[in-house]
This record gives structure tokens, C-alpha cells and sequence, in this order.
């Protein structure tokens, strides 16, 4: 295929991708290799809005989760600073582990 038949085709697969439309009077071989190629690039088309559709909709129920509140049992108090040398420390305080 010369260069002039290749632009041709490349121009025909960017407005058959973007805008669905096809230009009339085409040279045979071009729109042969198009009419093979279009119902791929349709193909792509549904698989690419099933993934966003699926995406976005992954996101509004993370949203939806994301704003529920929960309320977390509430434990015995737990000091956040470091022990002193004075401090009770108890065999079963991992946290106070020296």
C-alpha cells in the first residue's frame, strides 16, 4: 500500500474511532482493511464503557460505605505517652512492654 492509501486509512480509523462516520468514495483496499477493522474498534468502544461503568460504579458504592458511621467498642484507656520509671506495669499490658 503506498503512503497516500496509508494517510487515507489512518484518517479513516481516527474519525470512524472518534466520530462513527465513514468518508464516502474510498480506494478499495482501504475500505476493505476498514470494514475489518471497525467492528474492533466497536468492540473496544463496549468493552472500555462496560470497565468505566463498572469502575464508577465500584466508587459510588465506596462512597456510599465510606460515609456510613461506625461505632467502635470502646476499650480500657490506653496511655499514649511513653512509661516513667514510677509507672505500675502489669504482666499482661503488651502495650506497656518495656
Amino acid at each position: 500500500m503506498g503512503i497516500r492509501p496509508q494517510i487515507i486509512y489512518v484518517v479513516l480509523l481516527l474519525l470512524w474511532n472518534i466520530y462513527q462516520e465513514v468518508m464516502p468514495d474510498l480506494p478499495l483496499r482501504v475500505s476493505a482493511i476498514l470494514k475489518i477493522a471497525m467492528p474492533n474498534i466497536d468492540a473496544n468502544h463496549k468493552r472500555y464503557n462496560k470497565k468505566i461503568a463498572k469502575t464508577q460504579k465500584a466508587v459510588s458504592e465506596f462512597d456510599k460505605i465510606s460515609m456510613q458511621k461506625v461505632n467502635l467498642p470502646l476499650n480500657k484507656d490506653v496511655s499514649i505517652l511513653p512509661m516513667q520509671d514510677g509507672d505500675d506495669w502489669n504482666y499482661g499490658d503488651e502495650e506497656f512492654l518495656p
